[in-house]
């Protein structure tokens, strides 16, 4: 069966948000943890996707060390707080994305490019998704490119695209919520504070104070209108991790 982008809602050049799990590998090739992490993805040419994590990221690490990536959909906006904001800012019991909210499919490496079968040198993975997605695609990197960066809160330079290729995928039930105001306001709200971190490492205050005085005004609407206890948690995470930020 062919992968038909149109079951998961995904139409061309659209930028989607989702949770990417990849694994990161040790010197011994034996222990293998997963890490996820949101991720901007857009569907191309010939139904590949397309993204480009931060170069510092465990996400762009494990694709250029073994090119291999689950692209996770769900409903739950934890999930996505928990998978961007991870890492020595936030509490201890939050500086992974948690265990216990992975599943693990039983890949057949076969499928896939020979240099994955022998990066992992195996027949079979248990590779890591996300227990509560309502659908995840399994894919390979088949490409990358390098493009000029045109600005932002990077430093200027090179950036590299990874391109994949769907090789396995599955739908476990179809996706009717759409978020509602607090919820879409805390996905922007999570992707700022993440830009919030690099601009406080690398960009001059005007940047800083600009993302900040988005920050808050998400916050405000977000305290009038998110009544849900995913969105409430999220915004915990989000003031905290700020506050450890010092702006």
């Amino acid at each position: 069966m062919r992968f038909n982008p149109k079951k998961y809602g995904l139409q061309k050049n659209y930028l989607y948000e989702i949770i990417a799990c990849t694994l990161s590998m040790k010197d011994n090739i034996s222990e293998l943890l997963p890490n996820s992490s949101c991720m901007g993805i857009r569907l191309g040419k010939n139904n590949h996707i397309k993204f480009g994590p931060y170069p510092s990221s465990k996400t762009f690490k494990n694709m250029k060390e073994n090119g291999i990536i689950s692209i996770n959909f769900s409903d739950n906006i934890y999930y996505y707080t928990l998978a961007a904001l991870k890492g020595k800012l936030l509490p201890e019991k939050f500086r992974v994305f948690p265990q216990n909210y992975y599943e693990f499919h039983k890949m057949d490496l076969n499928k896939y490019e020979e240099s994955i079968k022998g990066t992992f040198e195996t027949d079979h993975l248990e590779f890591p998704y996300i227990k509560d997605a309502w659908g995840v695609l399994f894919c390979e990197k088949f490409n990358e490119k390098q493009k000029m960066k045109r600005g932002g809160f990077e430093e200027k330079g090179k950036i590299t695209k990874f391109e994949l290729k769907v090789v396995e995928f599955k739908k476990f039930h179809e996706s009717f919520k759409l978020f509602n105001r607090a919820e879409n306001l805390m996905l922007e709200t999570i992707i700022l504070a993440t830009r919030l971190k690099v601009a406080v490492e690398k960009s001059p205050n005007d940047f800083i104070r600009k993302i900040n005085q988005e920050i808050n005004k998400n916050i405000d609407t977000i305290k009038r209108f998110g009544k849900n206890q995913e969105v409430l948690d999220s915004l915990e995470l989000v003031e905290y991790y700020r506050n450890q930020l010092n702006v």
